[in-house]
């Protein structure tokens, strides 16, 4: 990132659309000439719907509207690119200027209104590419995003159109409702609209990966009906989400007054919770990609705990420059290894299962298969007993509570075993997609804690989501003292013991408070309950 540091004021200098064109000339021009890839750590592949992506980090559609810059792109390290969003005729967009930057809050307001040389124009690159890769015996997973003309007497017709003429090129096709800046256009993601258009692209394009890019400014329920839908439709998957009309993120700001979509920095948290809200509902039925605010490792595996298989950025290019994919890559691969996500093998869960590996291969294609239906039944049916238990107590008892939550886990040795596989990495080399698993399952069972633990005790439904966070960090604690420097101590046993000590209010809050971020929080549950 160091050379971007000086070329960014000057790029800065120039007006934002200028120097988005300069940087694809630049990149159009040297993307023969880049040096090939670094390879990707292992420990980032994943595969998603059907294909197998090198890394799990993506160029978001709008930057290379025309699909003028795919080689260079994926030179850089992404592991994937969207190109778009196409109209089935070439429009010019809306009057500039219409791209600004706000660089205190590492925003950009964009109203470019699908401006490109339409779908034609496109088409014949991404076929000369196709056949350039194929010659050389290389991959490249590139997405369509597809749109509809502003002018357009059927906007559903737009999209049937650029399905049925990128279906046999594209990797998967995104289906644009949710840009702001084309009048009308976001009346389509009512649920009828947006019903009609995924079944005319699905008839046209019966298989290819349809995905489905919904706007943040959604109201929630409507959300989650729309991927209540897209499971029913067969959509493949959401792309949560485009920019956003709402500027609380950015009050007062020089140019935040603009029309336009915000992206970047402001629009992290609203996206994310969105995209936690739809996994939540559809619980890995629909693959999800998360998009809003990416700038570093942290963030991309922020929206990859929240449910997202596959994650995009745009504004982090402009602010942090193309050195960023190659932080974003080593960084997420540190982090991945850090919570403990290093190898996991058929063999290993064979025998947790004591079934035959032959056996498991039988009715999973790969690990990741078996690893996402016996991890996600053993959490959630222990966690849906607990909670049915609970629920019934006559009056809180925390310390009752606390011991029954400890006891309840390890009275179950097989998720005891697969949790700590999953979750501490006793092996090396677990795969991207496994570890999602865990994380998501985990997610689930602090929405569903925090939902019994303010039944119970009263607390605004916030802080039970804290306390119930706490709970799990502290079943965490215990897992991880259970397990030997060299390997695998008697787990179950271990933490029984464990669990025991961790019953004690004092123990538990000395352990858990630490590492919660609202610990200075005197007003919280836990606080009260350890008065």
């Amino acid at each position: 990132m160091g050379i971007y540091t000086i070329l960014r004021p000057l790029l800065f200098r120039l007006p934002p659309e200028t120097a988005h064109d300069l940087t694809l000339k630049a990149l159009a021009m040297t993307g023969r000439v880049i040096p090939a890839r670094t390879p990707d750590d292992h420990i980032l592949a994943c595969t998603v719907l059907g294909k197998k992506f090198p890394n799990p980090i993506g160029l978001a559609a709008g930057f290379d509207k025309n699909g003028e810059i795919m080689g260079g792109v994926l030179k850089l390290g992404f592991g994937f690119t969207e190109i778009g969003t196409l109209t089935p005729l070439p429009q010019p967009g809306n009057s500039r200027p219409r791209v600004f930057r706000l660089p205190g809050h590492e925003a950009v307001i964009n109203r470019l209104g699908f401006n490109n040389l339409g779908q034609v124009a496109a088409y014949h690159r991404l076929s000369l590419f196709r056949a350039g890769m194929t010659r050389r015996g290389e991959s490249a997973i590139v997405g369509v995003n597809i749109g509809a003309n502003k002018n357009s007497d059927d906007r559903i017709a737009d999209y049937e159109k650029g399905a049925a003429r990128f279906a046999p090129l594209a990797d998967y096709l995104t289906v644009n409702i949710s840009s702001p800046n084309t009048p009308g256009l976001r009346d389509l993601q009512a649920l009828p609209q947006v019903t009609k258009i995924v079944t005319r692209v699905r008839k046209v394009a019966p298989d290819t990966p349809i995905l489905v890019k919904i706007a943040p400014d959604l109201d929630m329920d409507d959300a989650l009906a729309v991927a209540q839908m897209a499971i029913e439709k067969d959509v493949d998957g959401l792309i949560v989400s485009n920019t956003t009309i709402d500027r609380q993120g950015i009050a007062g700001a020089h140019g935040g007054e603009e029309e336009g979509g915000l992206s970047g920095q402001p629009l992290f948290d609203a996206s994310t919770a969105m995209l936690s809200e739809i996994y939540g509902l559809t619980r890995g039925r629909l693959a999800l990609v998360g998009v809003g605010g990416i700038a570093s490792p942290e963030q991309a595996y922020s929206k990859i705990c929240a449910g997202a298989d596959l994650v995009q950025l745009y504004t982090g290019l402009i602010y942090e420059g193309p050195w960023i994919i190659g932080h974003l890559r080593r960084g997420l691969a540190e982090l991945l290894r850090r919570d403990g996500f290093d190898a996991f093998t058929m063999n290993r869960l064979a025998a947790a299962t004591d079934l035959a590996k032959g056996t498991l291969y039988l009715y999973f294609a790969t690990r990741e298969e078996l690893v996402l239906a016996l991890y996600t039944d053993l959490h959630d049916g222990w966690m849906k007993r607990f909670i049915d238990a609970e629920k019934q107590m006559a009056t809180p008892d925390y310390d009752a509570l606390c011991a029954r939550f400890y006891h309840s886990f390890v009275a179950d040795a097989l998720l005891v075993d697969l949790a700590s596989r999953v979750t501490f990495g006793l092996e090396p080399h677990v795969p991207l997609a496994a570890w999602i698993t865990a994380k998501q399952a985990q997610t689930r069972s602090a929405k569903r804690l925090g939902g019994m633990l303010c039944h119970i005790f009263g607390c605004d439904p916030a802080q039970a989501q804290r306390l119930a966070w706490a709970f799990l960090a502290g079943l965490s604690g215990a897992q991880q003292r259970a397990i030997d420097v060299d390997g695998r101590s008697d787990i179950p046993a271990d933490l029984q013991k464990l669990s025991v000590v961790m019953t004690s209010r004092e123990v538990f809050l000395n352990m858990v408070l630490p590492l919660a971020p609202y610990a200075s929080n005197q007003n919280t549950p836990i606080q009260t309950l350890s008065k």
